[in-house]
């Protein structure tokens, strides 16, 4: 049985999620991306933070995530991703395939 591990580190903290589905553990990410950069708190100051204008910041709708193939979620991940890179909490994620059984 394949599982998709989405793995993270904060403040030198590791944790870890399980997914059935590696669109799962890519929504995860980004969820928990999504909130690591603030853009749960405050639109505005997102935006200035990270000098992006509102058409430039990666999609935030998880409903409407929810229905994209996995292929548009990996390349919404992967601009979120890129907005924790420098950080001073040593955030990091990772989406990492297993198998699991004998």
């Amino acid at each position: 049985m394949n599982i998709w591990v989405f793995s993270g580190m904060y403040d030198g903290e590791l944790f870890a999620s399980s997914h059935l589905t590696e669109k799962g553990a890519f929504l995860t990410a980004i969820a928990d991306i999504m909130q690591f950069t603030g853009h749960d708190d405050d639109q505005e100051d997102f935006l200035e933070r990270y000098g992006l204008e509102a058409e430039e910041a990666p999609p935030s709708d998880m409903g409407e995530m929810r229905k994209m193939p996995l292929t548009e979620i990996v390349a919404i991940y992967r601009k979120w991703d890129g907005l924790s890179w420098d950080n001073q909490y040593g955030y990091q994620t990772a989406i990492i395939g297993t198998r699991l059984g004998v």
